[in-house]
């Protein structure tokens, strides 16, 4: 079995986040059939002023996850 997939990241139900004017978007994401199963998940945002993550997240959630890394 191959590692988990995920699919592209869809922002407040949109393929694209830029210019929804939500501060912190919700995220969802599918693995892609055949590609293992989701354990945990870890968000990586990445902006003028640097790079921050969340760190792993053991939760199986994959629909409206709050998209504000700590």
């Amino acid at each position: 079995m191959l590692p988990p997939q995920p699919s592209p990241v869809g922002f407040e139900h949109l393929s694209d986040g830029l210019g929804i004017g939500v501060a912190s978007p919700r995220l969802t994401w599918t693995l892609l059939a055949g590609t293992g199963r989701q354990v945990s998940y870890e968000l990586e945002l990445e902006r003028r002023g640097g790079i921050r993550r969340t760190g792993r997240v053991g939760d199986l959630q994959q629909e409206q996850v709050p998209g504000r890394p700590g």
